[in-house]
């Protein structure tokens, strides 16, 4: 009888220890970073939405949301969330050994870098579960979700059934339906992967490219006009005046004798008569053109050291009022129409390029490089 009670004494130690041990280990926080364009954040779902920057410390509750044009970078310890434009999210409860976000609306991109620890992402149409995977979740104004996936695999639980997918595939799910099959990545779900977390550690490639110098441009834009510009009239040269002689009489010698005097001519000057002076017409300001640009990629390298190709984007506008301005992805601002970035090897280049004059015509152009192996030495 004592042994076992004794035992039952060991027993409940242990499980206290256990229970102890359980409590001490840390529960997993999100900080922020790369926020670009207007990116909100709040606590709690009572609290209210502030602007968002870099390094702000997230809990379970707090919430992320982007606007248009718009993207942000959630990190922890074992993993790390982009969020596209138009996307809210909430941080859940976090336990240790997994996290827990919600999406209510928008895209994200989630990796997992510690396979140990799962990734649960829950959605109106259901739970994504992943393990050390690369996955992007979206869901869609019609009510449907997409889930495609990069590296390792997925299970996308709902209420009819668990679909798994796995590397190079995606799976349709429209709302309140079963799954559609599962079929390899599509271009368009390919190029979202390239648009917004195609660089390491989700990055956005071409938005944060390593620049040597900041460059200076070289193509002289349009100079700038002011509101009505005055037409400067030619200069015209200074009328030379002739100048009114002083008349003179012809000086004679004194005559001895003078029995008729010589009258003595007198000269008259003729003065040049001064030219008018020219009366500056005034040129109505020209109405400026319809806004367009074409671009293109020049001086392009390879950056052995980092495995990235090199090269410098220059935007030639034509028509439109100047100043301008130029954006990459909408929101993106450019120094100038001259831009130096970087791109993977072997990774195709997908973004748009925006251009905006002081009128506030806009024209957007796609912008598609295609990819560069490595070189031959």
């Amino acid at each position: 009888m004592r042994r076992f009670a004794c035992g039952i004494a060991l027993l409940t130690m242990l499980c206290l220890a256990v229970a102890c041990q359980k409590d001490d280990e840390p529960v997993p926080t999100y900080a922020l970073a790369d926020v670009y364009g207007q990116t909100t954040y709040r606590a709690g779902p009572d609290d209210t939405w502030n602007p968002a920057y870099g390094g702000i410390k997230l809990q379970a509750g707090g919430q992320v949301r982007t606007a248009m044009a718009s993207s942000a970078l959630v990190r922890s310890d074992e993993g790390i969330v982009r969020l596209a434009p138009d996307t809210l999210l909430t941080i859940s409860t976090s336990e240790y050994g997994e996290h827990n976000v919600i999406l209510s609306s928008g895209r994200i991109f989630v990796e997992g870098k510690d396979p140990s620890v799962a990734y649960k992402v829950r959605t109106p149409w259901g739970q994504m579960l992943a393990r050390g995977a690369r996955f992007s979740v979206g869901l869609f104004p019609d009510r449907s979700a997409l889930l495609s996936v990069k590296v390792g695999q997925v299970t996308f639980k709902t209420p009819s059934k668990d679909t798994t997918v796995t590397f190079g595939h995606q799976v349709y799910v429209p709302h309140g339906q079963k799954p559609n099959a599962v079929t390899m990545l599509s271009r368009e779900e390919d190029t979202e992967w390239q648009r917004w977390a195609n660089g390491p550690a989700l990055g956005l490639l071409i938005l944060t490219p390593t620049v040597y110098a900041t460059p200076t441009p070289t193509i002289t834009p349009t100079p700038t006009r002011t509101s009505t510009p005055t037409k400067t009239p030619t200069p015209t040269e200074t009328p030379t005046v002739t100048p009114t002689p002083t008349v003179t009489g012809t000086p004679t010698e004194t005559p001895t004798v003078t029995p008729t005097p010589t009258d003595t001519p007198t000269i008259t000057a003729t003065p040049t008569k001064r030219p008018p002076t020219s009366t500056p017409t005034r040129t109505p300001t020209p109405l400026p053109g319809p806004l367009d640009f074409t671009f293109e990629v020049v001086d392009v390298f390879f950056v052995r050291e980092r495995g990235n190709w090199g090269a410098t984007l220059v935007i030639h506008p034509t028509g439109g009022a100047p100043p301008f301005k130029y954006t990459v992805d909408e929101f993106f601002d450019l120094p100038g129409p001259e831009w130096q970035f970087e791109w993977k090897v072997s990774t195709t280049l997908v973004r748009s390029i925006q251009v905006i004059d002081s009128l506030g015509q806009k024209v957007s152009k796609p912008w598609y490089e295609s990819p560069r192996s490595v070189p031959d030495d």
